[in-house]
């Protein structure tokens, strides 16, 4: 057991198991992988250019810049995290399910050695016909476990284990995630203490205040729900989206084991709350989207799980449904031939629908708030067609091996590049000068940059950490076996 906690902080290992390339057996998600990549080299593309923006001496241009067509994919670029609140309630849902489906075999396989014990115990004596009987009743057994009708309540011993199950995941989730996290938050707090001493512009992010203050509401995964000045790590709020979304998804998978159809319509419950959460807060604020301004209602509704949960949800029913069909769905042509075009068209209208740069107050509260849930629906026409064989190019490209050590790296890049962005530029001795190519240029450097830290990163925290998960998971069922 020693040796196998210190081979978790192997630096070969661990990089050999990051960067291979190696598809796993069933192949059937490694669509997933592009999405995951792609999506957060949108991310680095926005943020460089918000970035830029602060900094450049010609602040003219960025008008011009932002009336330009393709620009709406920098202003309209909130579905890229959407993406991953899709991908993180598809995986979830899938693994859990999983785990069930092991659970359910190995207590039948267990029920059905015990019914055997008990018939050689009287079947001396007995002739061939005494056998028959014995495979009689152990299907009848076996149409009993798994066709019996469950009791409609929960019993105090099914109460616990339940909520021994939710602590646990709980638990497992904030081990694999805060060592990376933590070590961000204290890096960034350094930087930015760093650079706010030496630098000749004046700082429009405090992290090196609002870390040292409020550092325990991101370990804590809440600081989504405070005001955006008091934030450490602004683009953290994904972070506590997305435990906090676990927690919604992991309560309703566990009420689904028992009750399928209460844990689908308390799903669609919350789905349904969202949409009119979000249209009456977006109207009552009279909010009305801007390209120049996406993060203009950051407080109220932006980075508010309550109006992101959507593509989340959307994600959880893609994974119930690729799990219970395993991937084996014979789709009709007629309906791929329209799912293709459609999900093409949700996907460019989000992106690039505001071609008048804004919206007017209704259409910005059906905008923002079933856009994230279309989005979903988008991506879930693609995970599907791509799962059960009918992605052709899009599948090919998506399922690049290349990108799947990047996939990897994509957790710990998301946290470190704004640190990485905001050093360099805040060390710069004058102010940039602002030009499409420049900006693209220096994305491809931060990109870069990102990935490499990102490794580093990993290396020393994330992958240490799910192995160690791993070997505690190992003992936990050798003691329960």
């Amino acid at each position: 057991m020693w040796s196998e906690i210190l081979l978790s902080f192997s630096i070969l290992s661990n990089g050999r198991a990051i960067l291979s390339t190696q598809k796993p057996n069933d192949g059937a998600l490694t669509c997933l992988h592009g999405m995951r990549f792609l999506s957060v080299l949108w991310v680095i593309m926005v943020h460089t250019y918000l970035t830029i923006f602060y900094m450049a001496d010609n602040k003219t241009m960025r008008i011009v810049t932002e009336r330009n067509f393709f620009y709406q994919s920098v202003g309209n670029a909130s579905y890229c995290v959407d993406t991953f609140f899709f991908i993180s309630g598809l995986l979830v849902t899938i693994l859990f399910l999983r785990t069930e489906d092991k659970k359910a075999s190995k207590k039948i396989g267990e029920n059905a050695k015990r019914t055997d014990q008990d018939v050689n115990k009287n079947i001396n004596g007995f002739s061939n016909s005494a056998l028959s009987v014995s495979v009689i009743s152990q299907e009848s057994f076996y149409e009993d476990i798994l066709d019996k009708p469950t009791p409609k309540g929960y019993s105090q011993q099914e109460i616990f284990r339940m909520t021994k199950s939710f602590l646990l995941l709980l638990l497992y989730r904030v081990v694999r995630l805060t060592p990376a996290y933590a070590f961000v938050i204290g890096l960034n707090e350094l930087a930015l203490r760093y650079t706010y001493d030496n630098t000749v512009f004046e700082p429009a992010i405090f992290d090196h205040i609002t870390c040292d203050h409020y550092w325990w509401r991101n370990l804590l995964y809440i600081n989504n729900l405070f005001p955006q000045k008091e934030m450490c790590m602004v683009w953290s709020w994904y972070m506590a989206n997305d435990t906090q979304f676990y927690v919604v998804g992991i309560i309703l998978l566990l009420i689904s084991v028992k009750h399928t159809k209460i844990a689908m319509a308390s799903l669609i419950l919350i789905m349904v709350s969202s949409w009119g959460t979000t249209i009456y807060i977006s109207v009552w604020h009279q909010y009305k989207a801007r390209i120049q301004e996406p993060f203009e209602m950051f407080d109220p509704l932006y980075d508010k799980p309550w109006s992101r949960i959507g593509p989340y949800l959307v994600g959880m029913i893609v994974g119930w449904y690729l799990h219970k069909t395993k991937c084996q769905v014979r789709i009709p042509y007629w309906l791929v031939v329209i799912g293709w075009p459609t999900a093409l068209v949700i996907i460019s209208s989000l992106i690039f629908g505001m071609t008048d740069g804004y919206f007017e107050v209704w259409p910005t509260a059906f905008y923002i708030s079933i856009g994230h849930t279309a989005w979903g629906v988008a991506l879930a026409w693609v995970s599907v067609a791509c799962c059960c064989g009918y992605g052709g190019l899009i599948n090919s490209a998506l399922s690049y091996r290349g990108f799947l050590p990047l996939s990897r790296l994509t957790y710990c890049s998301y946290l470190v590049h704004p640190t990485i962005m905001m050093y360099t530029v805040f060390l710069l001795d004058g102010p940039l000068h602002l030009q499409n190519s420049m900006v693209l240029a220096i994305y491809a450097g931060y990109a870069v940059m990102a990935f490499l830290a990102s490794f580093a990163i990993s290396l020393a925290f994330e992958a240490p950490a799910v192995r160690l998960l791993k070997i505690t998971g190992k003992k936990r069922k050798q003691s329960t076996n």
